[in-house]
């Protein structure tokens, strides 16, 4: 029997690791929430991160924005964060997921007219969609979303027959590291913004190519490209509309398509698209 003493961190503890071992890991979470509350203690704080995972989010560049911190317990309380009449307050905050799977059914993450809005997962959290019509994540009107430490798909019982992709954004700079980008979705990452930055992650296994880009910037540097365009067996970047593409470092592999990249010419509406690489290595795939 746990003797109850509300300013004993040791009551805390045992509850929480009682609780953890009978499955009921949320209200894990909140017993030792409620200890640090009530006592403050350190290790309370160590044991909440073992448990929800926090303690091993990537980390983000600090780009010098102050931002609030909001703990996401689940998919509920992530969708009920970005509905639509929320969105205003989400502004200079960080969303920090936890370690386990975020089911968001039908419900794509809408981010529109926010700023600064950081959505960072510990590098074990993924985001899924169980709609083969849905992105993940649709961006309009924001400027300086991150997404880090998230790998983001759609479920697998609908992956022969997506028709939409996971990431479709009109965004200005945003920024996804250490991610992983799967399929079915048919295009990973569409972007018609500008300072696109996308660090360290994989976009694997999406149906008609790994990226799309209309206008603007967009920057690509140690990512993998691997098992993409499997039913088009198209391209695996395509340019468009005078978009600037840097790729540094960046792997492709076993993608069926029959060329790695396509960068449309001039026209009367746009400027040549133009592609720069540097240090890219490829094998095993199409047009090889």
């Amino acid at each position: 029997m746990i003797e109850k003493i509300p300013d004993d961190p040791t009551f805390y503890e045992q509850l929480a690791n009682l609780l953890k071992e009978k499955g009921d890991e949320p209200a894990a979470i909140e017993t030792l929430e409620q200890g640090i509350q009530n006592t403050g203690d350190e290790s309370l704080s160590e044991l909440l991160d073992e448990i929800t995972g926090s303690g091993e989010a990537p980390a983000l560049p600090d780009d010098g924005i102050a931002r609030s911190v909001i703990e996401v317990r689940d998919a509920a309380h992530l969708l009920e964060l970005v509905d639509f009449d929320n969105l205003p307050n989400l502004s200079n905050t960080e969303l920090r997921l936890y370690d386990g799977v975020y089911d968001i059914g039908d419900n794509p993450i809408f981010l529109n007219g926010v700023e600064n809005l950081s959505i960072v997962g510990t590098g074990n959290t993924e985001i899924v969609v169980q709609s083969s019509d849905e992105l993940i994540i649709y961006i309009d009107g924001s400027k300086n979303v991150q997404l880090c430490g998230l790998t983001m798909g759609h479920s697998t019982d609908v992956k022969s027959f997506c028709t939409e992709g996971v990431i479709c954004s009109y965004g200005t700079d945003v920024k996804i590291y250490n991610c992983d980008i799967y399929g079915c979705g048919v295009i990973g990452i569409y972007s018609a913004g500008d300072g696109l930055e996308v660090v360290n992650t994989i976009i694997r296994d999406c149906s008609s190519g790994g990226v799309t880009l209309f206008r603007g910037s967009a920057s690509f540097s140690g990512c993998t490209f691997s098992g993409n365009s499997y039913e088009d067996k198209s391209q695996i970047i395509s340019a468009n509309g005078g978009a600037v593409v840097t790729l540094t470092g960046c792997k492709f592999i076993d993608n069926p398509a029959a060329q790695r990249i396509v960068a449309s010419a001039a026209t009367e509406w746009a400027s040549a698209s133009v592609v720069n690489e540097t240090g890219t290595t490829e094998s095993g795939n199409g047009w090889q």
